[in-house]
């Protein structure tokens, strides 16, 4: 398979992962690194020309959702 053409251009590849949490830290880490890990795979498959954005939504966690995020994403 190639990367999907626009006439003889090879269109570009976007898509956008969001995830609502709400006082789930462990399995927002999980749907983080899913969406890595289907980004990498979809890197492979299509090229370099994949333009991937993961949007965290978090409803105010009193827990430390936040702060896993934030290292997941190598944020001090």
């Amino acid at each position: 398979h190639g990367a999907p053409s626009v006439g003889s251009r090879r269109a570009d590849i976007r898509y956008t992962v969001i995830i609502p949490t709400h006082n789930r830290p462990t399995w927002l880490e999980v749907s983080v690194r899913a969406a890595q890990t289907s980004a990498a795979h979809l890197r492979t498959q299509f090229g370099t020309d994949l333009d991937v954005q993961v949007l965290v939504v978090d409803d105010v966690s009193d827990d430390d959702s936040v702060e896993v995020i934030a290292r997941r994403c190598g944020v001090e």
